[in-house]
């Protein structure tokens, strides 16, 4: 994960309180999503890196591991008010991963721009 991280906030998943983070992966420049427990300790990574792999995202907008282990993460993340689903998504092996994006990411995050 590159230098800039930025906490949006705590949200209560089915597994405690998790920090919830972003900044951007090393390779390709896409949004990083990823999720830490109050001890800091890693929960969850709630983005898949397709940018290198040619996937294109706007500003703002992540491709969303919302499938296995993630998928009880989905409904708090929503819930937070931070994200929404976009209406695309992209293919990554037998997967179909949606695409979503930080609400208010220009004000927010202006780096991300």
């Amino acid at each position: 994960m590159s230098q800039k991280i930025h906490s949006l906030g705590v949200v209560q998943t089915p597994y405690g309180q998790a920090e919830v983070k972003v900044t951007r992966y090393p390779s390709g420049g896409a949004l990083a999503v990823f999720l830490e427990c109050d001890d800091g300790e890693p929960l969850a990574t709630f983005s898949v890196n397709l940018g290198p792999y040619g996937v294109p995202t706007a500003p703002g907008e992540f491709c969303a591991k919302t499938y296995g282990e993630n998928a009880d993460l989905v409904q708090p993340l929503l819930a937070s008010g931070w994200f929404e689903v976009t209406p695309r998504s992209a293919n990554s092996g037998h997967v179909l991963v949606p695409i979503w994006r930080l609400r208010d990411a220009e004000t927010t995050l202006p780096w991300l721009h």
